[in-house]
Formats: structure tokens, sequence, C-alpha cells
């Protein structure tokens, strides 16, 4: 029966990956694209005949316009007419590859893109047979150079004369990624004549907000230097050379980018030449610096693919196919009366041919199409924008073309995970029909939540309430016989309390203090650092009494010494390179400062060298099974798995763990006091022990979710913590990247997940006092069968929540694919829930639990 138990979970597990596999064909985006490219030739002359594009990554729009902006070249020539400033408008995913994409091509970006972007040896992305204004450029016979981030190589094969690419996620590295740009400066400038377009993307700027925020101590420096830069293209030009300098997205408050928020959405785009300060462009004479705002809403607004036909007409170039942008008004004056009308009417035929494709005049395209046919009639400069501006936004916000049998088919194979789960879970808790419908409560009302754009933006607050409700349902019943057993339910309280003060999320509150930020700020480090001295000393006095249990105790002092202070090293070293104040004794302890180069070279080792301890100790532990050594297992590898774990956390998340480790050991006492020591029936073992397993299992479960927004984290894909997915990594390498960047994300589930399985079975008075209740039964094997029964029940307690929870995530999507914020909010959760089901649940919690069973369990 145990074993047809645990195929059918694992069965469950494939149903559940097969359902979001099929249900992502049909739902992900596919839009109507127009094959090959545009032909017709422009008729007008191109005011010039070259064109420089920097791309900063990450330039929010208050980097280069605000008083607070360190980019004074770029004010002057704003203020002498030189430059023509905008804020534009990023359309979500805010990740570079997307937004490439949007920039060459003109047309809006598919949600796939924000995958693919983090998979930085995909190809899938490429737009080598796709219209763009490189192709159009390249079939033109103009030269270009590219140097910079190797997207642009990726997404454009072969279309380079000249090229040198940098790795666009290793984000440890925020100087020599730019040194290795700029170096090429020079030589191309003194080149002029070998290339009709030079492309530059700088990536150091967005590094910097991975790795410390948009406030970070390395941010106006670095702003300077992207200004001098600019300052120095701009010289190089002549009246035939327009200069563009954008930033291909913004960034969030923490440094991230991806979701929709204002500084996420908000990038710079500047057209600069010397031919500008002689032709008035605008109305009003722009001025700069502007004051700080946090809408990020300076100067006059444009989306980004506007600057697709702005720069094709700048060059002469065909308008690609699928280009969705429109022409900026404020660069018409470089062409006379008749000429105007002859660029927007080229903006306006092709854009017309994208809506034919896509909508017929029946449709609710109606009015668009009547907006066109007015054009025949004498057609005046307002008359073509009005047009072009309505059939923007049509197509934009245009239907994805989705395969609703496939979606249809995937929420089916979701519903039966659910059904066999539900049905299986139900079986094995006959004995707990109070515990049991109370869970099924908290599936229902997650189910219900995910439906609103609001509880998923703010689902934190679903889990945080959950979690209370909870542990406040325990102390109640757990002190019912007695009050005082109940006493240490109090304590699990307040540490929950203390896990969700520690960072805000979401959208409504992100800006409000909270425990991590309290610690961030001046004059506070003292305090910062004395909990993560504490925290270590925690960690060492797990990995010295657990995880080197087996090992002479002065031997084991000393390795437990090295791999603790191998961990501690690296994040003062790090914490250093990063910009965060850290006390003189520490630096001194590690021979800090040196030269960045220095501390960078080091910081690669010294993380190998702290995870290769750590590796070394839990082989030990591994191989040293035997006897009653399996019985402590979980609990050794778990204050190893501890220590990897702050070593993947950023500084201010370390304290958590002291959180963490206080509730486990209250939480553990809770439990045996109020269901064991306090038991009325604890001969009736069935009963009892179903309790036990249910209350430890949902526990972990609630805590695995608090944890996880605890950190700091979100269903936004801006709250996507890349700080520590390059920890010992010097070359990017996916495979690594990959389980750093999950093991970084998911820190607290992967904790409570472990603890939770040490809870079950590792138990000393718990397993003593059944030990005696199988003794009096004459039942020498009741204690494994128990051990069993409680892996198997946590098991289907994780796949009906995460069978509910794929299903939910499923069916909102299908309902709501019509939804405003469909690809903002809801497309996230989905991703985000893919990661929970397939790596999380499947991978940790269930597949963790079977190699358990076969490692220790198996001559059963």
């Amino acid at each position: 029966m145990l074993w047809k138990r645990w195929t059918l979970a694992v069965a469950i597990v494939v149903l559940q990956l097969a359902a979001v596999l099929l249900f992502a064909r049909g739902f992900l985006p596919s839009r109507v694209l127009l094959p090959g490219y545009t032909e017709t030739r422009v008729s007008t002359e191109a005011p010039f005949q070259k064109a420089i594009i920097m791309v900063v990554d990450a330039f929010r729009s208050d980097f280069a316009f605000s008083d607070q902006s360190s980019c004074s070249n770029l004010h002057k020539r704003i203020n002498s007419g030189g430059a023509i400033p905008f804020t534009a408008h990023s359309t979500p995913p805010t990740v570079t590859l997307p937004r490439i994409k949007g920039l060459t091509t003109g047309s809006t970006p598919n949600f796939l893109d924000a995958v693919l972007n983090i998979a930085e040896s995909d190809n899938s992305s490429t737009l080598a047979n796709q219209d763009s204004w490189l192709a159009q450029a390249s079939r033109d016979g103009r030269k270009i150079h590219m140097f910079g981030d190797d997207t642009w190589i990726k997404l454009f094969p072969g279309m380079f004369d000249e090229s040198e690419g940098t790795a666009s996620f290793f984000v440890s590295d925020y100087t020599e990624v730019d040194n290795n740009v700029t170096r090429h400066i020079d030589t191309q400038l003194d080149r002029k004549n070998e290339w009709d377009v030079l492309i530059l993307h700088y990536l150091g700027l967005d590094h910097i907000g991975h790795k410390t925020g948009p406030e970070s101590p390395f941010m106006p420096a670095k702003q300077k230097e992207m200004d001098e830069i600019f300052n120095k293209l701009y010289n190089s030009c002549d009246d035939d050379t327009v200069l563009i300098l954008l930033g291909d997205h913004g960034m969030n408050e923490v440094g991230n980018h991806g979701g929709s928020s204002a500084g996420e959405t908000s990038a710079v785009m500047v057209f600069a030449s010397p031919k500008f300060e002689d032709v008035k462009l605008t109305e009003t004479k722009e001025t700069s610096p502007l004051p700080w705002t946090d809408t990020y809403k300076y100067h006059s607004r444009m989306d980004q693919t506007d600057l697709v036909p702005t720069l094709t007409a700048l060059l002469g170039l065909n308008t690609p196919k699928n280009n969705l942008g429109v022409l900026v008004s404020q660069m018409l004056d470089l062409w006379s009366p008749e000429d105007q009308l002859n660029v927007l009417k080229n903006n306006a035929d092709q854009m017309i041919q994208i809506l034919q494709g896509q909508a017929s005049r029946d449709s609710d395209a109606k009015e668009v199409y009547e907006l066109f046919d007015a054009l025949n009639n004498n057609p005046s400069v307002e008359d073509y924008y009005k047009f072009l501006y309505e059939a923007q936004s049509y197509l934009t916000h245009a239907s994805s073309n989705y395969n609703t049998n496939d979606m249809l088919g995937g929420i089916g194979l979701g519903l039966l995970s659910t059904i066999l789960a539900l049905t299986v879970f139900s079986a094995l808790t006959l004995a707990v029909q109070g515990l049991k419908r109370l869970y099924l409560i908290i599936l229902l009302v997650y189910f219900i939540s995910v439906f609103g754009s609001s509880t998923v933006e703010e689902e934190h607050q679903i889990w945080y309430w959950i979690t209370s409700g909870w542990m406040a349902f325990l102390y109640i019943s757990g002190s019912r016989n007695k009050f005082g057993d109940g006493f240490n339910w109090m304590f699990v309280q307040v540490f929950v309390r203390m896990m969700i003060s520690w960072n805000q999320t979401g959208q409504k509150y992100t800006k409000k203090d909270d425990m991590a930020t309290w610690l961030s700020k001046d004059g506070n480090h003292p305090v910062l650092w004395i909990l993560i001295l504490a925290t270590y000393g925690v960690a060492f006095n797990k990995v010295w009494k657990y995880g080197f249990s087996k090992v002479e105790s002065k031997l084991a002092f000393l390795l437990t010494l090295i791999t603790t202070f191998a961990s501690l090293g690296f994040k003062i070293t790090q914490a250093w390179e990063a910009g965060e104040v850290v006390p003189a004794p520490l630096l001194y302890l590690m021979g800090l400062p040196g030269t960045l180069n220095e501390v960078n070279a080091r910081m690669a080792g010294l993380a190998r060298f702290a995870f290769s301890t750590i590796a070394a100790g839990s082989l030990y532990r591994v191989l040293s099974l035997a006897g009653t050594d399996k019985v402590n297992l979980i609990r050794d590898l778990h204050a190893f798995l501890t220590l990897f774990l702050i070593t993947q956390s950023r500084i201010q998340n370390i304290p958590l763990f002291v959180v963490y480790y206080f509730l486990e050991i209250f939480l553990r006492k809770a439990t045996n006091r109020s269901f064991i020591f306090s038991s009325r029936d604890i001969y009736q073992t069935e009963a009892l022990f179903q309790k036990l397993v249910l209350v430890l299992s949902v526990s972990t479960l609630l805590l695995e979710q608090v944890s996880f927004f605890s950190m700091g984290n979100s269903n936004s894909m801006a709250s996507i913590d890349l700080s520590n997915a390059y920890n010992g990594v010097t070359l990017y390498q996916i495979e690594f990247v990959g389980v750093l960047t999950f093991v970084s994300n998911w820190i607290g589930p992967l904790y409570w997940s472990t603890a939770g399985l040490s809870f079950l079975l590792e138990d000393h008075v718990r397993n003593a006092i059944f030990a005696k209740i199988a003794e009096k039964n004459n039942d020498l094997k009741l204690t494994t069968k128990l051990v069993q029964q409680a892996l198997t029940l946590r098991v289907y307690v994780v796949l009906a929540f995460s069978s509910v929870a794929i299903s939910a995530v499923m069916i909102t999507c299908f309902f709501l694919r019509e939804h405003l914020f469909i690809w903002t909010v809801f497309s996230p959760k989905l991703l985000y829930q893919f990661v929970w089901t397939v790596l999380q649940f499947a991978m940790v919690d269930v597949i963790l639990s079977s190699i358990f069973v076969v490692l220790v369990y198996r001559s059963v």
C-alpha cells in the first residue's frame, strides 16, 4: 500500500508538470507577425547618415534628468538645445531581451522573452529572420558595429560587421564589463568611415542596481562615467551623425526590474546632435535637471517602440514591417512641410498593414480604419498622428493568439492531479477530521485569492494572516486541557511576527520601513553586524553539534571553525565590495580594503572555498551512514544546509536565520507539549500520529510560504534576486547560475522543507514515546510503520496544495486572459507557481523525501 501511494505521488507530479507545459504552450502569446521585410523605398531625404546608439542598461529616467543625477554634461546639452530628452515607457516585462526586441523591431514584447532572458545561452529568440531597423540598415548596405551586451549578438547573428560581446548576467562585475566597451570607442571614432551605425551597450549601472540598489554609493560615479562617455561621443558628432542615449528599462526601489512599477517602466531616451542647436525642434526650451519625482516622469513622454520609426526616418531607412511605434513629433522640423507628410505617410502605410493582418473592417477596429480612410483627403500632420496613435493603442492591446484547447487540456490535467491528491490525502487523515477540514479551508481560501490581481500582488498578506490564524488555532486547541501547555505557541507567534516584519514586499507597502531597511540605515550597521555574528554563532553551534557529531571533539571544532569562517569571510568581503559599511576589525581580519579589482579576483575563490567546505562536510555525513547514524541524518545535513543558505542570503536577511532557529525550537516544543504530553488518548496511536504529522506538515508548509515573502520576494519578476547568483562563478554557466538563482530566491522554503522532515522523523522525545507504545502493543515494527506513514502524509499535504495552487493559477489565467493585468500580474504568478511546483514541491519536498526513504529505510 505504501509503495502504491508513492507511485501515485510520482504520477501526480508528472501530471502537474504535463499540465503546466501544455497550458504554457497554449497561453504564452504568439502575435501575428507579418513575414518578410518592408521593400517600399523611402522617398524623403535623410537628415542623418550615421547613428551612434548608446544603451545604458537600467538607465532610469531620474538617473539622467533629475536634480539627483550626476549627468552634468547631458544637462548642459539639453539646456543648449543639442539634446532632446524623453521619458520612454518600457512595456513589461522590463528585462533586457524583450526590450531590445521592442527597440529594434518596434513590436511589443512576448512574455516568454522574460524567461529566455535568464537563459543567456538560449538561441531560440533570434531575430535573424524578422524585420528590424538593423535588418533594414544591413539590407541597405549600411555597416553596423556593436560592443557590449552579447544579447545583441544572439538576437542578430551575422548582422554586425564588427562586434564584441559582454556577459549581461554576470552582475558581480560592474567595472570591467563597461571598460570592455569603452576601450573600443577611440578606435571606432578614428575609423568613422568604416561604420554607419555604432552600438554601445553598457551593463555596469544595471549590475550596481542588482547588487546594491539605486541608492548605492557606486551609483553617482557610474552615472558620471556614463555622462563623460556621452559627452565624448557628442563631441565627436558632426551634423550628419545623430547620437541616441537610452535605457532599455528602469529599476525599482531595490534595484531589480521585470515588473510594471513606475521606476521599472520609465527609461531614458535622448536624441542628440550639434544639428539640433541650429534647428528649433521644440516649441518650448527644455531645462535640466528637473526636481526629483517618484512618478519618474520628466520632459516629454514617448513609447520605446517610437524609437524605431523615428530612427529609420532619420537615417532614410524603411520602417520594419511589424513596427507599432510612432515617429516622435519633436523631430518633424528636420524635414520640409511636404516631407513631414511623407515620413508620416510611410509610418501610417506600414501600420495599416499590421492592422489588416489582425482585424477586419467590421471588427472593433472599425473606427481606426475610418481614421486611415480620412487620410486620403488632404491630410494634415494632426490627422496622421490621430490615426497613428489610435492604431498603436489598438494593436498594442490586441488579443494574443491563445490556443484554448491546450489551455483547457492543461487545466484538465491539473484538476485531475488535484482530485487524486485530495482523495489520497482524505484517506490518510480519517482519524483527524477537524484538522483536515481546516486545511481544506486554507486551500479554498488560497484558491479564491488567486482570482484577484490585488491579492496576487499582495499574496504575502494572505499567508501572514493564514499562518497567524493557524498558529492561534493550535495555541487554543493545544492549551485546552491545560493553559500552560499552550505557552510555547505564544513564542511561535512572536517569531512568526518577526519574520513578517523583516521585509516589506508586494506593491502597496513596499516603500514602508521594515527591519531590513532599518538595519541598512546609516548608524545602524553595528547592530546589523552584531546580529550577523550572532547568526554565524548559531550556525557554528549547529554544525559543530550536529554536522560533525561523528568526528572527534577537537577535530570537529577545528573543522567547524574552518567551515563557518569560510562563509563569514566571503560575506564580509562581499559586503565591502558592494559598498556596505563593515566594522574595521572585520575588514582587518579579511585583509581589506584593497583595490576593487583585487577584491573581485578574491571573491570567486572565497565563495568556492566556502561551498567546498560545506559540501565536504555534507558528503562525509552521508558516507558515514551506518546503524544509528541514520536516525539524525536530516538534522545533521540541515546544519550544513543552513550555513549554505546563509552564504546565499543578502546581508540584511542573514539575521533572519536566528529567528528561524528559535522558531524551530519553540515549534517543536509546542507540538510535543500540546499534542503528546497533554494528550488524553496517547495510546490511540493512529489518531495521535495523524494529528502530529498534519500539524507539523501544515505548519512547515505555511512557514515555507511566509519565509519566501519575508526574504523580500513577491510575485513580480522584479523581485528576483541575482546578487548571489554568481557566487563562486567566474564564467557564465547556466547550470550553476540557475541553481544558485533558485537557492538564493527560495532560501526560506528550502530551510523549512528540511526542517519539517527533521521535525517529523528525528524528534527524540516523540520517538521514545512511540517506542514505548510499540513495546506495550508488542509491535516492534510500529515505529518504522509510523515513519513511513508520516512521510507519505507529508508528501500528500504538499501535493494537495501544489495541485490546488497550479490549477487555480491556470484557471485564473484562462478566464482573465483579456484582463488588463494579465501580463503584469497573472503571467508572472504563473511563472512563479511553475517554479514552486516543479523545483520546490516536486524536487525538494517529494523527491527529497523519496531519497530519504531509500537511504535510511531501504532495509524495511
